[in-house]
């Protein structure tokens, strides 16, 4: 192989580089990823999944770990009992299902969820939002947190349950 080969190869690899790393992200953007596990995800706060250090960051990971750990085990009380997103056992999400970037600093992006929320007949407009941090091994955002429509931090309930292990 010349040098022209050689440097051309080499060249080729740096061009790709970055398409290499992007096609590992789950969505492209933090609008994009939220939109993702919105769609391919919702129920991580209480379902591991194999892949889930793909979109849940580092810091928010190992405290979803021991939630679910404690769910599999079933014998005792964990962080959650209904789902962090709406803040209850009771109502359900409906459309129109409106994603938007919230003005935040650029190391950590807030996602807002719009959506109506109740009963078919007398949903009222609520709000959700998701904070997303980038991966700096993989370049791809992951959520970081969930905070649901009455603002309570996934990540602070989380943090402040008492485990029975």
């Amino acid at each position: 192989m010349n040098v022209t080969s050689r440097v051309y190869g080499l060249l080729v690899l740096l061009l790709c580089s970055p398409a290499l790393s992007d096609a590992a992200c789950k969505a492209d953007g933090p609008l994009a990823t939220a939109r993702w596990v919105f769609e391919h995800a919702y129920f991580f706060y209480s379902e591991p999944a194999a892949d889930a250090h793909e979109y849940l960051s580092a810091a928010l990971l190992p405290l979803l770990q021991r939630e679910w750990r404690c769910k599999a085990a079933t014998s005792a009380p964990c962080a959650f009992t209904g789902d962090p997103w709406i803040e209850t056992n009771d109502g359900s999400m409906h459309e129109p299902i409106v994603f938007s970037l919230v003005a935040s600093p650029p190391e950590r992006r807030r996602v807002a969820v719009r959506y109506l929320f109740g009963s078919p007949e007398a949903a009222e407009p609520a709000r959700s939002e998701l904070s997303l941090v980038l991966d700096p091994a993989s370049q791809c955002w992951t959520v970081d947190d969930l905070a649901g429509r009455r603002n309570s931090s996934l990540r602070r309930v989380l943090q402040q349950h008492v485990y029975a292990e």
